[in-house]
C-alpha cells in the first residue's frame, strides 16, 4: 500500500512539473523555433539604463538586429523599448516584451507587452522593422527589473525569432 502511494505521488509530481512552464524555457513562440543571434550585447549605459542587441548577419539570416532597452524614470516607472529590424521586407513582425523582476537570486515574471504590425496594414510603406516605446507605471519600488524581449519576423516564407535579455535595473522612488 505505501508503494502505491509513493508512486501515485510521484506520478502526481511529475504531471504538475511538466505542466508549469518554465521561464527559462522559451523555445519557440507561436511555433517559431527560436535562434541563438550571431552577436548579442548587454550592457548599462548608465545606472538606470540597461540595453540588450542581437545581431544576425549570417547568410540566409532574416532578422538584422533585436534591441530590447529599459530606463528608471523614477517614481516606480520604467520606459521600454522593443526594436526589431529584418534584412528584407516582411509579412509580419511581433515584438513581445516580458517584464521580469528579481526575487532573490531568481527572477519572475511580472506582466507582458505583445506588438504586432503587418504588411496588409502598411500596404505602401516598407515593413523592415519596427519600433515599440512604451511606460510601464506604479512597480515596486527597490526591485531590480529586466526585459526579456521577444524579436519575430515572417518574411520571404521564412520565420526568425531572437531573444534579448536586458541586465537587471533598480527600480527606485526618485530617478538617478
Amino acid at each position: 500500500m505505501r508503494r502505491k502511494w509513493k508512486i501515485m505521488i510521484s506520478i502526481i509530481l511529475m504531471v504538475v512539473l511538466n505542466v508549469i512552464p518554465a521561464q527559462a524555457d522559451i523555445d519557440s513562440y507561436y511555433g517559431v523555433p527560436i535562434e541563438k543571434a550571431d552577436y548579442e550585447i548587454t550592457q548599462y549605459i548608465s545606472d538606470s539604463v540597461a540595453i540588450a542587441k542581437s545581431i544576425g548577419q549570417e547568410r540566409g539570416s532574416v532578422i538584422d538586429t533585436a534591441i530590447a532597452q529599459i530606463t528608471n524614470l523614477g517614481g516606480g516607472d520604467v520606459d521600454v523599448v522593443l526594436i526589431t529590424t529584418a534584412h528584407v521586407e516582411c509579412e509580419e513582425i511581433k515584438n513581445l516584451a516580458i517584464l521580469e523582476r528579481q526575487e532573490g537570486n531568481s527572477w519572475k515574471e511580472i506582466s507582458r507587452y505583445e506588438f504586432t504590425a503587418l504588411k496588409e496594414d502598411f500596404p505602401t510603406e516598407d515593413l523592415s522593422g519596427m519600433t515599440n516605446e512604451f511606460t510601464i507605471e506604479n512597480l515596486d519600488t527597490d526591485y531590480y527589473y529586466r526585459i526579456r524581449g521577444v524579436h519575430c519576423v515572417w518574411a520571404e516564407g521564412k520565420s526568425q525569432i531572437f531573444v534579448t535579455l536586458t541586465p537587471g535595473v533598480l527600480v527606485t522612488e526618485y530617478e538617478y
